[in-house]
């Protein structure tokens, strides 16, 4: 009789076993991976001074739906149509639709800390968790940000190696969102609690010289949108400030990268 170790049952479940864990560790790894998807449209948009879409692209959702770091990066080429070159501004946004299946991110038990200003309120977070914060959204006690007053946006953010906590500075009105004394555990949205198939916009305007021909001007947009892992429907769009001037986005280029 064979030994129970060499015994054809024993030596499956070890083989079973084996391939569990070489999946386990592939999904670990795929899911650790970063992920960067790219994107570009080479047609010339000419703009005016109302927002128009310059294109709208979809990204699935991360490997294994983990959370991870989203962060849009975008490059506009611009062009005047004729005549010499002119300093012109154009109002460039990137805008993000709330998904359907989208839960707000648990950040940690904050603190009151201080109010630096009327209406504004610092609180400090055990740990690093600025990954998950976006440069856009907002904080609620509460997951579904329900209640009077209960969602409150954020100004900044950052991490403090010295007494490893992570500060917000938040909107204070009409009161603080964490009372002074009492802990509380808060929320995160890049969308601020609004309705799933709401645009969330983030726009910056770009003030130099735009030249005519093939020198083009770039101009570049950046966007943080926290820690999450649902797919997501992303456009740009863009106007200029003066109608006396003929310009047109001939160009555009970007990525959407997301790491742990």
């Amino acid at each position: 009789m064979l030994a129970n170790k060499y015994h054809p049952a024993t030596l499956m479940k070890k083989l079973k076993d084996a391939g569990e864990t070489v999946r386990s560790l592939t999904q670990a790894l795929e899911s650790s991976a970063t992920e960067t998807y790219h994107f570009a449209k080479a047609e010339t948009q000419t703009l005016t001074t109302s927002t128009v879409d310059v294109e709208t692209f979809d990204f699935p959702a991360t490997t294994n739906n983990k959370d991870k770091n989203r962060i849009v990066d975008v490059t506009f080429f611009y062009t005047k149509a004729y005549g010499g070159a002119v300093t012109s501004s154009t109002v460039d946004s990137v805008e993000v639709k709330t998904p359907t299946d989208f839960t707000a991110i648990e950040l940690g038990v904050a603190t009151h800390v201080s109010n630096p200003a009327l209406y504004s309120q610092i609180v400090k977070i055990q740990g690093n968790v600025i990954s998950k914060v976006g440069a856009i959204g907002a904080v609620s006690t509460n997951v579904t940000g329900t209640g009077s007053y209960a969602i409150r946006a954020i100004g900044t953010a950052y991490y403090n190696i010295n007494d490893d906590h992570t500060y917000l500075r938040i909107n204070g009105y009409p009161s603080n969102l964490v009372v002074d004394g009492t802990p509380a555990t808060i929320y995160y949205s890049p969308f601020s609690f609004v309705a799933a198939g709401t645009w969330v916009i983030d726009e910056t305007t770009h003030s130099d010289t735009i030249t005519y021909g093939t020198n083009y001007t770039e101009r570049r947009f950046y966007l943080n949108l926290g820690c999450l892992s649902e797919a997501l429907e992303l456009r740009v769009r863009s106007k200029k400030s003066t109608s006396s001037h003929s310009i047109s986005v001939t160009d555009l280029r970007g990525s959407l990268t997301s790491s742990i």
